[in-house]
């Protein structure tokens, strides 16, 4: 259970992931975040208990807050490799269930609350999500939805929920943004790719859409983006834009199938590249759906994660 006093109306909201940190001073009364902490400090770049603390105390420094100030947390932090595990709770679940599983520990004299993650089971195969849902819970109380939708949340790990009657009833994970990295990391693709650019080809990101929609192999598809660069058929970032529009189209293209996603408006909770690529996915396949601010989504789930046991 969560205690409910909360100094002065603050709350801190941090969302710890695999590679960034992030966290937030948030006045209850006044509706609204005071200040943002921002690093690349994600629990990949961390090895021991001592270095958790010393970040959660920095960041209480740097927000001018003592050591008993109410701290929430979601995200990797309650994974096997964060602070401590923090169970999963099984989808079919509600926003009520999430928050009454949030265990209070404390460590070095601070009360650390982690928001769990879900597990979905289907056809003998367990799916997970870790911090996700409390950009969903956000979004759902923010955009006004029929009785079920979908929600995409873009990333290494890209996230497809569906929500029945404000309900989480399943969601499906993809490693799209992982498969794009190690192919341009680890095959000989790397010598045709653009390292870094900022430069985006609409034609060749809708090329890439087309071939998988029109049921090419992959893996087939795949080596052309070498011969493209052989034959100086096209140029770095184009194809970069390409081998997107490949990985993101088989996502997308999966997703098509099930009949109730053009039935209702997809929720896409995106920031950055991903938006404007998931955007154009998502128009080339007909698919209806309304842009949310992950940022905002995240503070709008952590209060209603909060106020739902309060």
């Amino acid at each position: 259970m969560i205690n409910k006093n909360v100094s002065n109306q603050i709350i801190v909201f941090i969302d710890w992931g695999t590679t960034n940190f992030r966290a937030y001073k948030f006045d209850l009364k006044a509706n609204k975040v005071l200040k943002k902490i921002e690093t690349d400090k994600g629990i990949l770049n961390l090895k021991n208990r001592k270095q958790y603390i010393n970040i959660i105390l920095d960041t209480l420094r740097k927000f001018r807050l003592k050591k008993d100030q109410y701290i929430l947390m979601a995200g990797m932090v309650g994974s096997k490799k964060g602070l401590y595990e923090v169970p999963y709770v099984s989808v079919p679940t509600t926003i009520k269930k999430i928050s009454l599983k949030i265990p209070v520990k404390k460590i070095s004299n601070i009360n650390i609350r982690i928001v769990p993650g879900l597990v979905y089971k289907k056809n003998n195969f367990l799916d997970v999500i870790r911090g996700e849902e409390t950009l969903v819970i956000g979004a759902i109380n923010k955009v006004k939805i029929r009785k079920y939708c979908f929600l995409c949340c873009p990333g290494t790990h890209s996230k497809w929920i569906s929500i029945e009657n404000k309900k989480f009833k399943s969601f499906s994970s993809y490693m799209s943004g992982e498969i794009y990295s190690a192919i341009y990391k680890g095959t000989i693709l790397l010598q045709s790719l653009q390292k870094s650019s900022n430069k985006f080809s609409k034609n060749y990101f809708i090329k890439g859409l087309n071939l998988i929609k029109r049921g090419y192999s992959f893996p087939n598809i795949l080596f052309k983006i070498r011969t493209m660069d052989l034959f100086n058929q096209s140029k770095p970032y184009e194809r970069n834009s390409f081998l997107s529009g490949l990985i993101i189209g088989m996502e997308i293209n999966d997703i098509s199938k099930q009949k109730k996603i053009y039935k209702s408006t997809v929720i896409l909770i995106a920031s950055g590249a991903l938006t404007k690529m998931y955007s154009i996915a998502l128009n080339y396949y007909k698919i209806k759906y309304n842009l949310v601010n992950a940022d905002e989504c995240f503070i709008n789930g952590m209060k209603k994660i909060y106020e739902s046991n309060n």
